[in-house]
């Protein structure tokens, strides 16, 4: 009965929640400093990332001045700065997650394949320059190829590398009578490798992983291995880094590796944005082709406001009539315009969102779409060109340190030679595919150049012989090999120049 009541307690504003895609495509951020602190929090970020025993001695832990936009002169906008800090580490979970997308799969996966499908040609040789014999050779590439699965290894070394912006392969070799655990724990030793040791190669994603850093690796920037880990705990196990090959595609620096738990920067987190854009950009299209016309119909919106149900009524029947067969019915004081919207040059806009992809995957757009872009060299000739340039970095730098190893290994458990004198060299096959015509016009100009070389005396027959059935080719690889001591029963003669009692007969 008390006639006065207490007031309720005001109701708190709801926080607003960041707002994920309006930032997506502009530096134009937030203007209530969430920008500011977005870079603050990644600051703040590394400096939790780095190990414990580096954080008042490593040289990284004061690299941030205490100034109002994280630089010196604060000349940095915070609405620049927090669009370039957005792109930070997205986690191997995520990562994989997108990796899903069809887009973003071709850009990993595709360099992969390129850079393995043609092989390679291993030569082995001793101290001396002198090749072994082809059946170890003919051995090797066998193993490789039904029991180890080496083709299979390299693309997926360089695609999930290219995920996750780090990869390890794990040499599986297990010495007889040594405790596994302790083996990988300590530095590799290849003189510890007896026959039948090595099992072959072992793929481990990082999310397996977890960097461990050694005192001298965290506090001394003039050791070689400074901030590299020197152990890799996988879920619990301790093994050296020396066990692994590990593929980092795009290095960071120092002060970044904490942060991206010491791998690099993938190539999704790369092409994110301008993925989104470009599925984005290409979803659009066909919705702007269903409503490319508009009409405007003026009528009596007091009238329309009146009697609600009515206008409703009308317009469902001037929609069911509203088509190319139909004919659009109004009322004699009503005025209906049509508005058209002009999709010139759309297929050109939603391609060029997808050359940009392809331009921040380092793959030709032409290769990635399977088309040929508008807008860009028809001819595609200089990204191709480029893109090889890519293909043969990746091969020479990545996969053959990972190919020798292997074979150095895979020799020695096998007990094919156990020799520490000779040298493996892999030279990869040509990355492009040339057709059946320039094929032949390649060979024509090679034995245009072999002759032009023993008219000179500087080869003869034999090595001519020799080169042709090394090249796989000439079409004459099955041939059978001279030895040295058949060298000399070769007449290279014409035949109208031997006796004709001599035709026939060894010389």
């Amino acid at each position: 009965m008390w006639p006065f009541r207490k007031s309720p307690a005001p109701t708190p504003a709801p926080e607003p929640k960041p707002a994920r895609w309006e930032q997506a495509f502009s530096t134009d951020l937030l203007q209530d400093g969430e920008a500011r602190a977005r870079a603050l929090r990644l600051k703040q970020a590394i400096l939790d990332a780095q190990p414990p025993t580096s954080r008042t001695s490593a040289m990284d832990a004061c690299v941030f001045p205490e100034g109002e936009n994280g630089a010196d002169d604060g000349s940095i906008p915070d609405a620049v700065l927090g669009w370039f800090t957005s792109g930070q580490f997205l986690g191997y979970q995520n990562l994989a997650v997108i990796a899903q997308n069809w887009l973003i799969d071709k850009a990993c996966a595709m360099p992969a394949r390129d850079a393995v499908r043609h092989g390679f040609d291993l030569t082995l040789s001793d101290a001396g320059g002198q090749e072994e014999s082809g059946d170890l050779e003919k051995r090797i590439n066998e193993l490789n190829r039904e029991q180890f699965a080496l083709s299979k290894h390299l693309v997926e070394f360089v695609r999930f590398g290219r995920v996750f912006g780090i990869r390890h392969v794990l040499f599986d070799v297990r010495p007889k009578g040594v405790n596994i655990n302790t083996w990988r724990e300590n530095p590799f030793n290849f003189d510890a490798v007896s026959p039948g040791s090595y099992r072959g190669l072992v793929q481990i994603d990082p999310y397996w992983m977890a960097p461990e850093m050694s005192a001298v690796g965290t506090s001394d920037p003039t050791d070689p291995d400074f901030y590299e880990p020197e152990w890799w705990n996988v879920m619990g196990r301790r093994i050296h880094r020396s066990h692994f090959a590990i593929f980092v595609p795009n290095p960071i620096a120092d002060i970044l590796k904490p942060l991206y738990l010491y791998g690099g920067v993938s190539v999704p987190q790369r092409i994110l944005e301008r993925v989104y854009a470009a599925e984005r950009t290409a979803n659009e299209a066909p919705q702007l082709a269903m409503s490319k016309r508009l009409d405007v119909l003026k009528t009596d919106l007091a009238g329309v406001m009146a009697n609600h149900e009515n206008f409703q009524q009308n317009m469902q029947f001037r929609s069911r009539n509203m088509n190319n067969y139909g004919i659009q019915v109004v009322d004699s004081d009503d005025t209906l315009e049509r508005h058209d919207t002009a999709l010139t040059d759309l297929d050109v806009t939603v391609m060029t969102q997808y050359q940009l992809v392809a331009a921040a995957a380092n793959v030709p757009a032409t290769k990635l779409l399977g088309t040929t872009p508008k807008g860009f060299n028809a001819t595609g000739e200089y990204e191709e060109s480029s893109y090889h340039e890519e293909l043969e970095t990746i091969q020479n730098n990545d996969l053959t340190p990972l190919v020798e190893r292997h074979i150095q290994l895979l020799m020695k458990s096998e007990g094919l030679d156990d020799s520490d004198e000779i040298k493996i060299v892999v030279n990869w096959l040509p990355v492009d595919s040339p057709t059946a015509k320039e094929v032949a016009e390649i060979q024509e100009l090679e034995s245009r150049r072999d002759v032009n070389l023993v008219n000179a005396g500087a080869i003869d027959g034999l090595d001519v012989r020799n080169r042709l059935i090394a090249d796989r080719r000439s079409g004459y690889a099955d041939l059978s090999e001279e030895t040295e001591a058949d060298e000399g029963e070769i007449d290279d003669r014409p035949p109208g120049d031997i006796p004709e009692e001599t035709v026939g007969k060894s010389s």
